[in-house]
C-alpha cells in the first residue's frame, strides 16, 4: 500500500544521478596507402605513370548514414592525371554500390558510399595514370600529393563536421 500524499510531499527534495565512463578504442576512420609511380607501357605502346591506391573507410560499430568519401589528388600544374579501375568492396570482399558524384573530377574523387551499419570495413582501390609520363620525368615535377576524408550524418540525422568525422590522412 501507498502512503497518501500530505501537504509536505511537494517539499521532498530527493535527486538522483549517476553516470559512468565508457571509453572504447576506435581504429582509423580513414587509412590510405600506395602512391608509388611506377612507369608502365599500355597495349598501344603508350607510356603512363602509373600509381595504386587503396583507401579504407571503418565506422567503427557507430551506424553512419549518407558516407562520403572525397579523395583529393593535388599534381603540380601542367600535370594532368586520370583514375581507372575504380572499385569498392565490403571486409568480405563483396562489391559495394557506391555512386561517383557528378561533380568528381580527375583530381577530385567524390564518392557517396551509403550507409554503414554494424562494424563495416569498405575498401576502395583505384589507379592514377599521368599522362605525359616522359615530360613529366623530364621536368622534374614533384610526386603528387594525395588525402582522403569521409562525412557522414550521424544517426541523430545531423551533420556532424569535426575530428571524429572529417578525418584526414596523407
Amino acid at each position: 500500500d501507498l502512503a497518501p500524499a500530505t501537504a509536505d510531499y511537494d517539499k521532498l527534495d530527493i535527486k538522483d544521478s549517476q553516470s559512468q565512463q565508457i571509453n572504447r578504442p576506435v581504429n582509423s576512420w580513414v587509412a590510405k596507402s600506395g602512391g608509388e609511380v611506377k612507369k608502365v607501357k599500355d597495349s598501344d605502346g603508350k607510356v603512363w605513370g602509373v600509381a595504386d591506391w587503396t583507401v579504407e573507410v571503418q565506422n567503427n560499430g557507430f551506424n553512419l548514414i549518407n558516407v562520403v568519401l572525397t579523395d583529393t589528388i593535388k599534381v603540380a600544374d601542367g600535370v594532368e592525371v586520370e583514375v581507372t579501375d575504380l572499385k569498392v568492396v565490403d571486409a568480405s570482399n563483396n562489391d559495394v554500390v557506391f555512386e561517383k558524384d557528378p561533380s568528381s573530377t580527375a583530381d577530385v574523387q567524390i564518392l557517396n558510399l551509403g550507409d554503414m551499419a554494424g562494424n563495416a570495413t569498405y575498401t576502395i582501390t583505384y589507379k592514377t595514370r599521368i599522362k605525359d609520363f616522359d615530360k613529366y620525368l623530364k621536368k622534374n615535377y614533384p610526386i603528387p600529393e594525395n588525402s582522403a576524408n569521409i562525412t557522414y550524418e550521424y544517426e541523430s540525422k545531423e551533420i556532424e563536421i569535426g575530428r571524429a568525422v572529417q578525418q584526414e590522412c596523407r
